[in-house]
């Protein structure tokens, strides 16, 4: 699968190595859809540098009511995943939506809540922690990712509060970016801090021929 590969580097000069996250920002700003800590990168020191891998499809994970998982799928624009339940199993049916972008997930079940986790990497970027019977839920799939420090202990998986979160970077598109070293900057103590940025330097364009 073609991938985007990303060194992370602390040029700052921050004593301390921040807590820095990693995630897809939602493509709506209507405060809806949860935003997942996707990558948690913990105390990267000054001069250190952290890499990244981001695959540029994704991946389906589905969690039953008692919270096994059914089989991942690789996920395709313009379809939706209705789950059923076919005697004793459940099932996943794919049906195209005509016209339409992004992706739909259906539980079409008569009891039962469904677990969405819509991975990268095997991690989680988009979702939904619950979607009850006859529930919709409806995604569009951003190519682009967004760094940030967090004050707050986070997981892989977790969901953000926004409040716990500042040094945001502009948004990074990954649709043509084959690599490229991405530089934190700024920072300090006192009234002199400056503030943080991240700008991207050894960028490497993705050949349409290639795959990786």
């Amino acid at each position: 699968m073609s991938a985007t590969h990303l060194q992370l580097i602390n040029e700052t000069s921050e004593r301390f190595g921040p807590n820095v996250v990693v995630f897809f920002p939602p493509n709506s700003d209507n405060g809806a859809e949860p935003i997942y800590a996707w990558k948690v990168i913990q105390r990267l020191g000054v001069y250190l540098r952290h890499p990244i891998r981001i695959d540029q499809g994704f991946t389906l994970q589905l969690v039953d009511p008692w919270g096994n998982y059914l089989p991942p799928r690789t996920l395709r624009q313009g379809t939706r995943y209705r789950i059923v339940r076919q005697e004793a199993d459940l099932s996943v049916q794919e049906e195209a939506l005509l016209g339409l972008g992004g992706i739909q997930v259906l539980n079409d079940l008569k009891e039962g809540s469904i677990g969405i986790k819509i991975q990268n990497d095997e991690k989680t970027a988009f979702g939904r922690p619950s979607l009850g019977p006859g529930q919709l839920a409806s995604f569009q799939l951003s190519s682009t990712i967004q760094f940030a420090w967090s004050v707050a202990d986070l997981k892989p998986g977790s969901v953000l509060n926004p409040l716990t979160l500042h040094s945001f970077s502009q948004v990074i598109s990954l649709s043509s970016l084959s690599s490229a070293n991405v530089l934190m900057q700024g920072g300090g103590p006192g009234p002199g801090a400056q503030r943080i940025r991240y700008p991207l330097t050894q960028i490497k364009l993705r050949n349409p021929a290639t795959t990786e």
